[in-house]
């Protein structure tokens, strides 16, 4: 009877989860509790989302292709395989080797799933995408993350810029880069190298992180996935489902506070570049971001 450390509330086809901080750092190492019960519960529900929205697209010949694909492979079509080819004007192997053609093409098979996580600095994307990607391995599913950071432009640029006080706002990334990645990711016929930002150096290393063609889910995660503005509106249409992080602002304020003194900055700097810099920035996520597809309090 004792009550579980989580609430979900509906709001149409949005859902808000609240999570206890103790259950939300549970999810990594504890894929078996409820907090993990829960957590895998959005992923399938994630996954019929894309299974559904892949089914809607394409031809209508591609439609029927893939509704009768799925058919064949899982043994529920009532209607044997000859028949269906004799419907269709077609022999059986015919049939069959349309079938595989088309699977081979990628017009029928869904695909990866390529899985975004947004929001504001220091709500928690970086720690759910490893626990997504922790869960996902222990189910049997190859899943890598790519981390928006790694576009970063390099200090030199910055400087040249004047935006060396502004590093982390969103003309401070390689818009353009990011989206080229992703549209490569999306397209999933090879590996894909991609650059890793390196906190300790505070740069980007090149080709640091490898996409195998082979990962069936790619969780992405970054501040600005779901914002509206040139250059960033091209990154939502290339992920199937986008997550918000919206955890208690002051909560998140000191998570950056511990961040960026963990990381060389004194107490009063690292408030300071909180204030000025990184504070705007979740403001603009607020006001400026397409609707997620699921938004969570992660405490």
């Amino acid at each position: 009877d004792e009550r579980a450390p989580y609430q979900v509330t509906a709001l149409t086809d949005v859902v808000f989860c609240a999570l206890e901080p103790s259950a939300f750092l549970g999810w990594v190492g504890q894929l078996d509790s409820p907090m993990g019960a829960v957590l895998e519960l959005a992923v399938a529900e994630a996954g019929r989302r894309v299974q559904e929205r892949h089914g809607l697209q394409g031809t209508a010949v591609r439609r029927v292709a893939r509704f009768l694909l799925k058919q064949v492979e899982s043994g529920t079509l009532s209607t044997p395989q000859n028949v269906v080819a004799t419907v269709l004007g077609m022999r059986p192997e015919t049939l069959s080797r349309a079938l595989a053609k088309l699977r081979t093409a990628g017009a029928l098979a869904p695909g990866r799933t390529v899985l975004g996580l947004a929001g504001p600095p220091g709500s928690g994307k970086s720690t759910l995408a490893a626990a997504l990607a922790a869960l996902a391995a222990h189910r049997g599913v190859d899943a890598c993350i790519l981390p928006m950071d790694g576009f970063h432009l390099a200090d030199e640029e910055l400087a040249r810029l004047g935006l060396g006080d502004r590093k982390g706002a969103p003309e401070t990334f390689d818009a353009d880069g990011f989206v080229a990645t992703l549209r490569r990711v999306r397209a999933a016929d090879h590996d894909v190298l991609a650059p890793r930002f390196d906190r300790h150096l505070e740069a980007a290393i090149a080709g640091a992180l490898r996409i195998p063609a082979a990962a069936r889910l790619v969780v992405v995660e970054g501040n600005y996935l779901l914002l509206q503005r040139t250059g960033w509106e091209d990154v939502r249409p290339l992920l199937d489902e986008c997550w918000l992080l919206a955890p208690d602002d002051a909560v998140r304020a000191e998570r950056l506070v511990a961040r960026h003194v963990a990381h060389g900055r004194s107490p009063a700097a690292a408030a300071a570049w909180v204030r000025d810099v990184d504070e705007p920035n979740a403001r603009l996520i607020a006001s400026a971001s397409a609707p997620a597809d699921l938004v969570l309090d992660p405490g």
